[in-house]
């Protein structure tokens, strides 16, 4: 294993330490409760927060790589990156996915197995002026919501400041997990979107603390589990070595 490790590394580059990570710019390093992440904060208003699937001749990203170049080429660099929920075996979303206003999957309320279909599942959304939002699936279906960009997955983390009531402390499937949060504005306050990522396998419970009881959001989604993955800096801070369906980029 040891030796596979080594050779995606050389194949792809090398993931960065938790250690090497500074506490600049969007991205910052975590220690909750003894667990190692990696956060990147978006105030309302600093970034454009997008989702990405295909590119201009409809080719598959496919990786953060790829998009990370394609938008250094367009002069629309990313300061960070991520995987933005689950995919099928042709990278294509298995929920609502919007991008540009363009809904181009639709909602997914159907039963199954799997994370996604821990219900509730849910959405994080970007409007189109930028703020943006984590709702369970059934809630945003009623709520008439029009983003500019969107992404389901599945299961949520918190929902209305309380753990998905699914997860047990005593869980034992343990996995590298992402997801996201929003704090939404308080009073003059902006809102705030939270990404993070873990550098080691945790359960659902432990992630989903980090979300209700470090970060202070009132809701947060769960993207993926072993894919995660996250670039900053030019950087791969975790992952990007398997193939991505959509992703998450803030200009």
């Amino acid at each position: 294993m040891r030796v596979f490790c080594v050779l995606l590394c050389l194949l792809f580059g090398q993931v960065t330490a938790f250690s090497e990570i500074k506490k600049e710019g969007a991205c910052y390093p975590l220690n909750h409760k003894g667990v190692e992440y990696t956060v990147c904060k978006a105030i309302q208003g600093q970034y454009n927060l997008k989702v990405f699937w295909k590119s201009q001749n409809c080719a598959l990203f496919a990786s953060l790589r790829s998009l990370e170049a394609e938008r250094s080429l367009a002069k629309k660099p990313l300061w960070f990156s991520l995987n933005a929920g689950m995919f099928d075996d042709n990278l294509a979303p298995i929920g609502l996915y919007v991008e540009n206003g363009v809904q181009l999957k639709p909602l997914n309320r159907a039963n199954g197995w799997g994370n996604f279909h821990l219900k509730p599942n849910g959405v994080f959304y970007v409007m189109p002026d930028n703020s943006t939002g984590v709702l369970d699936a059934a809630t945003y279906a009623g709520a008439n919501i029009k983003p500019q960009f969107a992404t389901q997955s599945g299961p949520m983390l918190v929902i209305n400041g309380k753990l998905h009531p699914k997860f047990h402390k005593e869980g034992t499937s343990r996995k590298y997990r992402n997801g996201v949060g929003v704090v939404k504005a308080k009073g003059a306050e902006e809102g705030i979107t939270y990404f993070v990522i873990s550098h080691m396998p945790i359960t659902f419970t432990e992630f989903a603390s980090v979300f209700k009881d470090k970060l202070k959001t009132q809701n947060a989604l769960y993207l993926d589990g072993s894919v995660s993955s996250l670039r900053f800096n030019g950087k791969s801070m975790q992952g990007d070595f398997r193939p991505l369906g959509p992703m998450i980029g803030a200009e």
